[in-house]
């Protein structure tokens, strides 16, 4: 996998994301995930700068790893407590040891697992990755996939042009009784642009590798996964829990 930089490596390149309505949707869905199973110790695959890694180990042992050595350097200056460690490494090779976490967390980074460039299956990379999990972790293991999908029934462009709306009015919402109107549209027209080149990315699968849900749960459970499905929101959010 390329190291190149995570697309969120700053606290002010993440701001405009983590006050969207659907970042804050699937962010308290993986924290109920999290208390239904109390786990004793998670593993979290793309941490970026360690955001969310931060609230969970408020109350839980926590391993955070991700492959952009900048947002590691962040997060262990700025995301740190006695319960969390943070590990520099590509995920794609961190699952091809034995993994003795009893969860493991992926938020928004499972779609970061880049396309197969060589062959007829270009989410071969992807499938391998879930292949790795089932084989080197524990039975009683919950893998819990958190992010966007691809929406079967709509294309890409109508997609991005609901989350791009969707971004900038719930930025607004979220900042008009903390900030000032101007200060709130100031917000919500990065939140727009920040999602407007992530859906750039979509469209030419750079960085952004979406797919679709069907994919994964056809996938998952041809590996031997049972599977759970919670659907989040109308614009593509869903939380996947997966059992062996």
């Amino acid at each position: 996998m390329e190291n190149q930089p995570s697309f969120y490596n700053s606290e002010k390149e993440f701001e405009p994301l983590e006050e969207t309505s659907f970042y804050r949707k699937v962010q308290t869905s993986v924290l109920q995930q999290i208390n239904k199973y109390k786990p004793s110790e998670i593993l979290q695959f793309g941490v970026g700068i360690g955001y969310t890694t931060y609230k969970i180990g408020l109350d839980y042992k926590i391993i955070g790893v991700d492959i952009d050595n900048e947002a590691i350097k962040y997060a262990r200056q700025n995301y740190s407590n006695n319960n969390i460690k943070y590990i520099q490494k590509d995920m794609q090779e961190y699952v091809k040891n034995t993994i003795k976490s009893d969860f493991i967390l992926l938020m928004y980074s499972f779609h970061h697992i880049p396309d197969n460039k060589e062959g007829e299956d270009k989410h071969y990379n992807k499938k391998v990755f879930l292949q790795e999990l089932y084989k080197n972790t524990k039975d009683d293991v919950i893998i819990c996939i958190s992010e966007t999908f691809l929406q079967e029934n709509t294309s890409i462009e109508e997609q991005a042009k609901k989350r791009v709306e969707e971004a900038s009015f719930s930025v607004i919402d979220y900042n008009l009784d903390k900030h000032s109107l101007k200060d709130s549209m100031q917000k919500a027209e990065l939140a727009k642009q920040r999602e407007k080149e992530a859906w750039e990315y979509v469209k030419q699968r750079e960085k952004e590798y979406l797919i679709t849900l069907q994919w994964l749960i056809n996938t998952s459970l041809d590996i031997g996964f049972s599977i759970y499905v919670e659907k989040l929101n109308d614009i593509g959010e869903y939380t996947i829990i997966l059992k062996k």
